[in-house]
């Protein structure tokens, strides 16, 4: 579970489920491990990503949350899905800097606050700055 609240150019709670795994993607093709957090309000999906170093979840202790990846990254987006086919990027967000704090969680979960701020993007326009900031408890797999 996670909760989480949006300020500045976008103002938001949100909460729902998370999880933590081993992953990567295009950009980041080193395994890398992910925190995920999930909001889901009718056909619109709002999510909170972190990524860190390394194939294990992050030491117990504060890590930097940027865009140079050399420790951890983060993002937001916001989705809108009104089909199973179709889905439309409404918004998005890349921490430029803030931090994640891993804390000692229950066996099997990855627990611990964030918080960071970045440009927010609506289409290709910049709308202003979003700061997050939440607490999360993911079971990991």
């Amino acid at each position: 579970m996670f909760q989480a609240q949006l300020t500045g150019a976008r103002g938001a709670s949100l909460s729902g489920v998370s999880n933590a795994q081993r992953s990567f993607t295009v950009e980041f093709p080193d395994l890398q491990f992910g925190i995920g957090m999930y909001s889901t309000q009718g056909d619109t999906l709002e999510t909170i990503g972190i990524r860190c170093q390394g194939d294990q979840p992050p030491a117990l202790g504060v890590h930097s949350l940027d865009a140079s990846a050399e420790d951890c990254i983060a993002n937001y987006s916001r989705v809108l899905s009104p089909s199973q086919d179709v889905e439309i990027m409404l918004a998005s967000a890349q921490a430029l800097s803030g931090t994640l704090t891993v804390e000692p969680g229950q066996p099997g979960q990855t627990a611990g606050t964030f918080s960071y701020s970045g440009p927010m993007l609506v289409g290709a326009d910049t709308v202003g700055v979003l700061q997050v900031s939440g607490i999360f408890s993911a079971d990991t797999f």
